[in-house]
């Protein structure tokens, strides 16, 4: 029968839009600097056939702007929840356990948790000089961070992404996906890869061309 919930998540980088869609999700394209607007959200939840609608904001600054959609399609009569995802790793993990036929609240319910237990690591290039919580940083110099806060400054990628890495696994975790920016080399990536191999055996790893601008490295961890 007809779908009870989709699914519509605000996504930048080409390869990261055709892993969502590929997915079941309605995107709306969203970058800093280009975030995605209330309205845009709602027209692509409207072109929707569901009964309702879960939102995916894949960062903290969309949040806002979901929130406000997911009201106004309430009040349009369009049942909409959002998945609080504060990275776009959290709202692949989301996605990857949406069942289409639960009820709203149950599906609501089961991608949270799925998000809740993704840690989220990012790498970046610093893009000017700035006073960070782990020192001062240089523009060109790359930034690791780990949870959404700043753990790591360097000069190498490479580097940076083992520390991050190593920080990333400290806790455990089964399923590890990177993705690889429209600015990372693939031997970075495979750099990646090989160094969470060696920290930790039987570890499940997926890596997505994301071809997303500014990070680097978008690393996640179930």
């Amino acid at each position: 029968g007809k779908d009870r919930s989709a699914v519509v998540a605000c996504v930048m980088g080409e390869g990261l839009i055709e892993t969502f869609r590929a997915a079941g999700a309605v995107v709306v394209r969203s970058a800093p600097g280009a975030r995605a607007s209330t309205g845009a959200i709602l027209t692509a939840a409207r072109s929707s056939a569901a009964e309702s609608i879960i939102l995916l904001p894949n960062d903290k600054d969309t949040r806002l702007v979901a929130d406000a959609a997911a009201e106004l399609l309430e009040a349009s009569g369009v049942s909409a929840r959002v998945v609080p995802t504060l990275a776009v790793v959290q709202g692949l993990a989301a996605l990857a356990v949406h069942d289409p036929g639960a009820a709203l609240a149950d599906a609501v319910a089961s991608m949270t948790a799925a998000a809740d237990h993704t840690r989220y690591a990012t790498v970046s290039i610093a893009t000017r000089a700035a006073r960070t919580a782990a020192g001062w940083c240089a523009e060109g110099d790359v930034l690791g961070f780990v949870d959404g806060d700043i753990a790591v400054i360097g000069q190498e990628a490479a580097t940076v992404a083992g520390q991050v890495l190593a920080l990333l696994l400290a806790d455990g975790g089964e399923l590890l996906t990177v993705v690889g920016g429209a600015d990372a080399s693939p031997r970075l990536v495979e750099a990646v890869v090989s160094a969470a191999r060696l920290r930790r055996r039987g570890l499940e790893i997926t890596t997505i061309d994301g071809a997303q601008p500014i990070h680097l490295l978008l690393l996640g961890l179930e």
